[in-house]
């Protein structure tokens, strides 16, 4: 699951790159001037966000629960011998949540990658990067150099979630 997660955001990232590119009237350094590669290696990112691991480990939670509740309704009927239409609703229900709850998950994956895109564009700004890439172990990029801001999104990214924990905190007062 982490290497389609890691596809992902590297996709997402190659996208925001273009965003980071100079523009036609001058702006920017430009390939001729030397360009500026940075890249993001999101394996160390997802490990060292909590908001990441909190969401991934409250998934993990569920879709266990509900694999269980699954299971468990497949004993029952198998134990019965045959399916009733109270099973078999139960059982329709149960899919109806699984779908449901991937669902959620691919929304709050775009709202991740939509979030490291647009702090790693912050930061290509902030110190006139080119070009910003993923980098990570399951999908590598860099054999060597560029300039590694990792540290500097995950910095970002807390400061913009504790914010927003502290804004919806005294939002329920």
């Amino acid at each position: 699951m982490n290497k389609i997660i890691v596809a992902v955001i590297t996709l997402a990232m190659a996208a925001a790159c273009s965003s980071c590119a100079p523009d036609s009237k001058g702006g920017g350094t430009g390939a001729g001037a030397g360009m500026t590669v940075a890249y993001v290696d999101t394996d160390t990112l997802l490990k060292k966000w909590e908001k990441y691991r909190d969401m991934g480990d409250q998934y993990i939670k569920e879709r266990d629960e509900l694999a269980a509740k699954v299971k468990a309704k497949r004993r029952e009927i198998e134990a019965a011998g045959s399916v009733s239409e109270k099973d078999r609703g139960e059982l329709i229900a149960l899919q109806n949540r699984h779908s449901e709850l991937s669902s959620k998950w691919n929304e709050k994956m775009n709202s991740i990658v939509s979030e490291i895109r647009s702090v790693a564009s912050e930061i290509a700004a902030d110190q006139k990067i080119d070009v910003v890439i993923s980098n990570s172990e399951s999908t590598p990029v860099i054999e060597y150099g560029g300039v590694d801001i990792t540290t500097e999104i995950l910095s970002r990214l807390k400061e913009k979630n504790s914010g927003s924990d502290k804004k919806e905190s005294d939002d329920k007062k």
